[in-house]
């Protein structure tokens, strides 16, 4: 039976769960809901997260200290915008701002509910998706739809990620892989309701920002999937809850790799057509694991060349370099609080700029999970871990 332990502190009601820490209790209104975006700033010094109950939070890893912006805030809306010390948030008004982190906010427009979007450093070039995978670009009387999508019911739980590399002139978008991903671009209108229409363009895509017109679809993920560009431009790195991840080239669209299984290894085809397995590159699972569950959560850049790999039900993210399918270390991402891989709504982030991972933190947790990596090293260090206690209380996650 639970249970739990009430203390009175000067007429404040504490709850205390039994074999807990003191960092683990929990008053209930002081913390946010837990993340269900975040979004970093280049420089690694900031991030902003929009939480399950509405509330905008901009955090400062370098002072350790955080700041509600908004109490009423759309759940799927914290972006912080490349180049700037600046992030999006929208209202549950449906008002879109451009805020500073002074609190100043540089422009705001009215648009429709969304489940995340990005904008450009000009500050002009502003991409959304809605709950149904539809992706437009603009908005107000500018507003226009990149992809189309049928009229199926809403949301697939997870999001459409969205990534924009600027100096490609790319935007990645992936939300759900399935055999439709291999129709070639010339079967189907992004934009159309007839034949599948958007439906097929719902997998990993590479978009032209000048056009708006797809480059590249990549095929091999099933089910919710998310994914990264590498920061020179030249592969797409996506991952999906079955256990499949893969690298593909976005020049030609070719796959690099299929990358190794933490237990079992590589896949490779005979001339007879049977499968074997290679082995010779895997290496010693965690203390205590015999077998490691392969669910993805997220993939994402911590550096020009390495990327990590976030798993569901696990704390242990896995270390890829670009030129290899094999995984070079685990990461133990740490149980107090752990990381939000308990569900298929990526809350994690990365800069590879200043190689900086950030996770939210699982339920009932409201905080966020801020790393760092070393490419030299190829270690990963715990950088902070707040909880996310409010006002009176933040010297609690200092």
């Amino acid at each position: 039976m639970w249970c739990a332990l009430t203390l009175s502190v000067l007429g404040i009601v504490f709850f205390i769960v039994p074999n807990s820490t003191w960092n683990d209790v929990q008053l209930g209104w002081p913390q946010p809901g837990p993340a269900q975006v975040v979004s970093v700033s280049e420089d690694g010094r900031w991030v902003v997260s929009s939480h399950a109950d509405n509330r905008i939070v901009l955090w400062d890893v370098e002072e350790r200290r955080s700041e509600v912006v908004s109490d009423d805030g759309n759940a799927y809306s914290a972006y912080f915008i490349s180049g700037h010390d600046a992030f999006l948030w929208q209202g549950l008004d449906g008002v879109v701002r451009i805020q500073d982190v002074q609190g100043g906010v540089i422009d705001r427009f009215k648009h429709l509910p969304v489940y995340g979007h990005v904008i450009g450093s000009d500050l002009e070039t502003y991409i959304s998706a809605d709950e149904e995978y539809r992706i437009y670009r603009n908005w107000g009387e500018d507003k226009s739809v990149v992809k189309y999508d049928d009229d199926r019911p809403a949301f697939l739980g997870s999001l459409l990620n969205l990534v924009v590399l600027e100096q490609s002139g790319y935007l990645l978008s992936i939300g759900h892989g399935s055999d439709l991903d291999k129709r070639p671009i010339e079967a189907d209108n992004p934009k159309g309701r007839n034949a599948y229409g958007g439906l097929a363009y719902d997998g990993p895509v590479l978009w032209n920002l000048s056009t708006w017109e797809p480059l590249v679809k990549f095929h091999g993920l099933y089910g919710k999937a998310h994914g990264d560009l590498s920061p020179d431009g030249e592969y797409v790195v996506a991952a999906d809850e079955r256990g499949i991840a893969r690298v593909w080239e976005t020049a030609t669209g070719q796959e690099r790799w299929l990358l190794a299984s933490y237990n079992f290894g590589l896949r490779r085809h005979t001339e007879g057509g049977d499968i074997e397995r290679d082995d010779s590159g895997l290496i010693d699972l965690p203390d205590g694991w015999r077998t490691l569950p392969e669910e993805n959560v997220g993939v994402q850049f911590v550096a020009d060349e390495w990327f990590v790999r976030v798993p569901k039900g696990h704390p242990y993210a896995a270390l890829y370099h670009i030129d290899s399918p094999w995984h070079q270390a685990f990461f133990d991402l740490g149980d107090d609080p752990p990381p939000a891989t308990d569900r298929y709504i990526p809350s994690v982030d990365a800069t590879p700029e200043a190689h900086v991972l950030v996770t939210g933190q699982r339920y009932p947790h409201g905080g966020i999970n801020v790393y760092r990596f070393d490419p030299e090293t190829q270690a990963l260090e715990t950088v902070w871990r707040p909880r996310g206690w409010l006002r009176w209380l933040q010297w609690l996650d200092r």
